[in-house]
């Protein structure tokens, strides 16, 4: 097992770490994780192509661990009140259908090879427009008491 497929077992061994960091309102270090995350993904890819070390297992591991990654990252998100439900069933709904499609495309016989794209690497870590919104800080529950601020405690104008 070479350098690259390491890199992705990191990855995946880094989620319960990620989802455990958000779940403890701790968005700062998670941040970190999750940059570290994919950094990883970046540099198996790398690897992979650089030192010709290229494998089924690779091939099947990375599209896997950058699922669990966004899936993870989704349903925890949706657990803390930071993401409205509907969009990480969105984009849950999306990951099940691909791997459905690619399950029944094997069943009947074929074989696909899909290759990474840059698109595709951006599509798993800035999976849409309310992704860029706000800061995850300012949305985790419980930032804003930390900060001085309290949602609960605006002052109307008269």
């Amino acid at each position: 097992m070479g350098l690259a497929n390491w890199l992705t077992l990191l990855r995946i061994l880094l989620i319960p770490v990620f989802v455990s960091l958000l779940v403890y309102r701790r968005p700062g270090p998670a941040l970190i994780v999750f940059g570290v995350a994919a950094l990883t993904d970046l540099l198996d890819g790398w690897a992979a192509r650089h030192w010709k070390d290229e494998s089924s297992l690779g091939a099947f591991l990375d599209p896997m661990a950058d699922k669990l990654l966004l899936t993870a990252s989704f349903v925890t998100l949706t657990y803390l009140k930071v993401l409205p439900f509907w969009i990480a069933a969105v984009v849950i709904s999306r990951d099940v259908i691909l791997v459905l499609g690619a399950l029944l495309i094997y069943m009947l016989g074929s074989r696909i090879r899909p290759r990474p794209t840059w698109a595709g690497k951006a599509a798993t870590f800035c999976p849409g427009p309310r992704g860029a919104e706000r800061p995850a800080r300012a949305r985790l529950p419980g930032a804003a008491r930390r900060s001085g601020r309290c949602s609960g405690s605006r002052r109307r104008s008269r």
